[in-house]
């Protein structure tokens, strides 16, 4: 989501602990379906899930700086886009494209 805002207002990412943290063989890993969803409206939202009685993880929050937080570790967004976005731009390129 925060590659999405690359052009736009960029927007990074700060993750917090998750109750899967250094656990193997959890439901953070699992295939099952799941979602992730950004809200602006905490309380309205939590509510939605108590009336549904649906269970929720927070991952963590957005923030002004376009980097990407975990763990006490910063990395820049611009260069994590690169890194991911590198091979697949010379996977996909034109055919004849040098």
């Amino acid at each position: 989501m925060a590659f999405a805002t690359r052009e736009g207002t960029r927007i990074g990412v700060r993750l917090e602990s998750s109750p899967f943290d250094g656990r193997e063989g959890t439901a953070a890993f699992a295939e099952a379906g799941g979602f992730i969803v950004e809200v602006s409206d905490a309380p309205a939202f939590e509510a939605l899930v108590a009336a549904h009685e649906v269970s929720v993880h927070a991952l963590g929050h957005t923030q002004a700086e376009y980097a990407f937080v975990f763990g006490g570790v910063t990395r820049a967004l611009d260069a994590l886009h690169e890194t991911w976005s590198a091979p697949l731009r010379d996977f996909y390129a034109p055919a004849g494209a040098a």
